[in-house]
């Protein structure tokens, strides 16, 4: 994995929509301010998900990658933002 990315794993509730744009992973705690920005088809709703989210980040700058999740396993998270990109295993920077 590019050493400047760094994997970022978050056991909680995020909110989940299949918007116009694709599928959008919200934190919960940023889903009322955030969520305004997508437009969900007048079939979908919102779902309240918990489990393990995972997404790759660059300490020091606003860039990440989208979340991906929910995992039944914070191990199943890592072999996911894993293999994001160049498939090398997560060994470090996890909180």
């Amino acid at each position: 994995m590019a050493s400047f990315l760094k994997p970022e794993l978050e056991y909680g509730t995020f909110c989940i929509g299949e918007t116009t744009e694709g599928k959008v992973i919200l934190p919960y705690d940023i889903f009322e301010t955030e969520s305004k920005h997508y437009k969900l088809p007048a079939s979908q709703r919102w779902q309240e998900q918990t489990g393990w989210y995972g997404r790759l980040s660059t300490p020091g700058y606003l860039d990440s990658s989208n979340w991906a999740g929910p995992f039944d396993s914070e191990t199943e998270a890592k072999e996911c933002l894993s293999g994001m990109y160049d498939g090398d295993p997560i060994e470090d920077g996890i909180e």
